[in-house]
């Protein structure tokens, strides 16, 4: 008997150091073994949401380059449009097609702003001589002509001459920060030869 006594003693001293042979033996370490891993299941879940959430957000809202004019030039929502879209209209007069085609794609709504654009009136004579003079010089020049045509879309929607270099760096600067600086640059020295 006091063998027997010792013996379950014995057993009993040990069994919190044999805690993982016990409980594989009768079932108690299914109790303990989940919580590792749902304490690291979630974090590579969360991880895996959180990261792309900004791209996501990013990708839909465009980085609204439109609000992004109104603000930071302080005009209306038809001059953004129309003003951007008579940027975007000079740029395609002077880019290659396949360059056009890269810009437009990376500015979400380019051909909606585009159509907003002013149609460009033919201006004849009775301008003033500067006028005069861009007539004259957009008839051999294609930058020339843009510009003609910028600084015509530009007064019809109530703004100067001095507002399209701003668009224009807008423009740039939202191609740049959307992922696109190659394309910002592009843009900037494209309309450079027609401001």
């Amino acid at each position: 008997m006091k063998k027997l006594f010792a013996i379950t003693l014995s057993a009993l001293i040990s069994l919190p150091a044999q805690a993982g042979f016990w409980d594989s033996l009768f079932g108690g370490g299914s109790k303990t073994e989940p919580t590792p891993t749902t304490n690291n299941a979630p974090t590579p879940v969360v991880n895996n949401t959180v990261t792309p959430a900004p791209s996501t957000s990013r990708i839909e809202t465009g980085l609204q380059l439109l609000p992004l004019l109104t603000q930071s030039l302080g005009v209306d929502g038809t001059q953004a449009s129309g003003g951007m879209g008579s940027v975007l209209q000079a740029a395609q007069t002077l880019m290659a097609n396949n360059e056009f085609a890269a810009i437009t794609k990376a500015i979400p709504g380019a051909e909606t702003m585009m159509k907003a654009a002013p149609v460009v009136k033919e201006v004849t004579g009775g301008g003033g001589m500067m006028q005069n003079a861009m007539t004259m010089a957009s008839k051999y020049s294609p930058e020339a002509k843009a510009g003609a045509d910028l600084v015509s879309q530009f007064k019809t929607l109530g703004m100067g001459a001095d507002m399209i270099p701003k668009f224009t760096e807008v423009g740039s600067s939202y191609l740049q920060r959307s992922g696109h600086p190659e394309l910002g640059m592009l843009l900037s020295s494209v309309l450079s030869g027609a401001m």
